[in-house]
């Protein structure tokens, strides 16, 4: 069942926002480190998968990135999806930096985009579990 909602611009489909969280991070399992070494293996990969692309004379397609990058993101230990989106996001950035002239995309922020897939939500206990690779 598909719903919408009014506003002064007119009518806007429910179900595509999205919302950004910003949360402390408290290891509950393991320690600091691994979540450290998983972001940071995260960053490395994303900006290797904008390197490549960016060396390319075209962009390429979604398909055609594909082939290309998603056994190594999966041999990197990075789950089905994950591995989609780093894909998507890096063709997203190179295409709209090449469309604006801009220098080669160079990630700075220690971050991770993440999908509701990735985290499992416990309200009883106030947690919010995130799996960024297959851990």
């Amino acid at each position: 069942m598909k719903g919408f909602i009014r506003s002064r611009n007119g009518r806007i489909p429910e179900g595509v926002y999205y919302r950004a969280l910003k949360a402390v991070a408290e290891v509950v399992e393991g320690n600091l480190n691994d979540l450290l070494w998983d972001l940071a293996i995260y960053r490395y990969v994303m900006q290797r998968v904008i390197d490549v692309l960016w060396e390319l004379d075209k962009v390429p397609s979604k398909a055609q990135a594909h082939k290309m990058f998603y056994q190594m993101l999966r041999s990197y230990g990075f789950r089905a999806h994950v591995s989609r989106n780093i894909y998507e996001y890096a063709l997203a950035l190179v295409k709209t930096a090449r469309e604006s002239d801009g220098g080669k995309p160079v990630l700075r922020k220690f971050s991770a985009r993440l999908d509701h897939q990735d985290a499992r939500v416990d309200l009883d206990k106030d947690v919010v579990k995130v799996i960024l690779r297959n851990q």
